[in-house]
This record gives C-alpha cells, sequence and structure tokens, in this order.
C-alpha cells in the first residue's frame, strides 16, 4: 500500500468528509443530477439541489479551496 501524501490537516478533513457524506446522504432522486443550470427539470428538482448545497455549505464543505478572507471556508 502506497504512503499517504495528504498532511495531518488534509487527513482530519478528509475524515470530516467521508463522517459527514455517511451521516448527510440524501435521498436519491428520480431526476438525474444536472450538468448544467438548464437541466434543472422542475421546481421539485431546483428545491431539492437548492437544499442540498445549503447543508454542504452550512458543513463548510462549500469553497474549500478559497481563502477564507475571498469568501472560502
Amino acid at each position: 500500500m502506497s504512503e499517504s501524501r495528504l498532511n495531518n490537516e488534509q487527513q482530519e478533513f478528509q475524515e470530516f468528509c467521508r463522517r459527514w457524506l455517511i451521516e448527510n446522504r440524501p435521498e436519491p432522486t428520480k431526476t438525474p443530477l444536472p450538468q448544467a443550470a438548464y437541466e434543472v427539470v422542475d421546481e421539485d428538482h431546483r428545491i431539492y439541489l437548492c437544499d442540498w448545497q445549503a447543508k454542504c455549505y452550512e458543513a463548510e464543505l462549500i469553497a474549500t479551496d478559497l481563502p477564507k478572507e475571498y469568501g472560502g471556508h
């Protein structure tokens, strides 16, 4: 097995993400996830996607690669 190239902070974040996704996995949708905004087919689909994005944002899993001073987490 190869050695991890992640530092301690990255390993902790990776484990947090894994745990969070196990605990917060969304219900499957009847409609495939869109690749572009125009593929959102109805209001229920839009609400589902907005709710999921909000949940990810609240967990600080959105914009994790941006510095905090630029709006990242």
